[in-house]
């Protein structure tokens, strides 16, 4: 598929939507065909306008032979016979308007009641007999109401309207539409009035440089919404010249180059953390031995024993001296350790440091007895 099939194909598609939105056809009842090289390119069956895309329109040799993922139209029929019969019809639009196919039920022609019918190609437009959608029977009265004409009615069904392309078969549909509805007002009112042949041919003469040229060439031709124009790139800005450095002094370089050796010089200081250890093990040193504290409490013991003095003559003496001798002090026991054994405390009182005294006398000088020596 070239981009002028597929801009072609897309055509199509614009011209269904335009029907519906221009009133002449609802639903899938209508189709569009255009010619195509040696064939035509027509809407599928049953197809949704909505929802077709280019490669959803199938094309039909002058054979009949249809190419593409769809069956073609049900009149794809007639379609094929007009462009066989007519090489001046390139585009087909069948519709089923309202007034057209009002009209059509009644099995009329629409007379020349107002100049404009002679867009048609005639004085009147011609109806169609009645035959089965999709017939070759229907195909052979639409071309016999045809002949000579650019559209006709088909009884009891609709409307056939060609044009030399998509544009003017939509424009000549809408207008074969406005005459039918005309029409109708009028015959509802009276008996309208119908023009003669031979106006209807001095308006056709004067059409070929006049009224439908402009409306379906220049006006009407169905054309795919025009593109907003992409704007223009933007010039793309000078580069600005690079800023020279200042020189920096060489001290302020060397300090800012040094970072990194002054941070990895730092190291956390564990002494904190290694010294707690070491001060709560210092402790327990820093008290005496017990061994040495018993000492130091038998020294102040003997030293207390040695202080008294000699017991006087007689019992009677004996006793005033050890009445008057001073209590000894105690000294703090000592805590015995786990690996020594206790040692015996000093003794508390003045009785028991005699005790003492007595299990280890102390040397003292003789002293002469007065009566030993008389």
């Amino acid at each position: 598929m070239n981009d002028a099939e597929r801009a072609l194909r897309g055509e199509i598609i614009r011209t269904c939507l335009a029907m519906e939105e221009r009133g002449i056809n609802q639903g899938t009842s209508g189709n569009v065909s255009a010619r195509w090289n040696d064939g035509l390119l027509i809407t599928p069956s049953g197809l949704a306008y909505a929802t077709m895309a280019p490669e959803d329109i199938i094309f039909l040799t002058m054979d009949g032979t249809a190419h593409g993922p769809h069956a073609p139209s049900t009149e794809w029929r007639f379609h094929l016979d007009i462009m066989r019969e007519r090489a001046d019809v390139d585009a087909i639009v069948h519709a089923h308007p309202p007034y057209l196919t009002g009209l059509s039920m009644l099995n009329k022609d629409i007379p020349a009641v107002h100049y404009m019918i002679a867009a048609v190609g005639g004085p009147s437009v011609r109806c169609a007999p009645y035959a089965t959608y999709g017939t070759e029977e229907l195909s052979r009265n639409a071309l016999a109401a045809l002949d000579g004409r650019m559209g006709c009615i088909l009884a009891n069904h609709g409307v056939i309207a060609c044009g030399a392309n998509l544009g003017k078969a939509l424009w000549l549909a809408r207008e074969m539409e406005t005459l039918a509805q005309q029409y109708t007002i009028a015959v509802s009112v009276g008996t309208p009035v119908v023009l003669s042949d031979a106006e209807i041919a001095n308006v056709i003469e004067k059409f070929k440089s006049y009224g439908p040229k402009r409306k379906d060439e220049a006006a009407l031709k169905v054309e795919a919404p025009a593109a907003a124009p992409e704007p223009a790139p933007a010039p793309e800005p000078e580069p600005e010249p690079e800023p020279t450095p200042a020189p920096a002094p060489a001290p302020a370089k060397a300090a800012a180059a040094k970072p990194a050796p002054r941070r990895a010089a730092k190291k956390p200081a564990p002494a904190a953390t290694a010294k707690a250890p070491a001060s709560k093990a210092s402790k327990p040193a820093a008290k005496p031995a017990p061994r040495k504290q018993a000492a130091k409490a038998a020294a102040a013991a003997e030293t207390t024993v040695a202080a008294e003095p000699a017991p006087a003559r007689g019992k009677k003496a004996s006793a005033r001296a050890a009445t008057k001798a001073p209590k000894a002090t105690a000294a703090p026991a000592a805590t015995p350790s786990a690996d020594q054994p206790a040692e015996a405390a000093p003794a508390k009182g003045s009785r028991t440091a005699s005790k003492v005294a007595r299990k280890k006398p102390v040397a003292r000088p003789a002293r002469a007895n007065s009566k030993t020596a008389g």
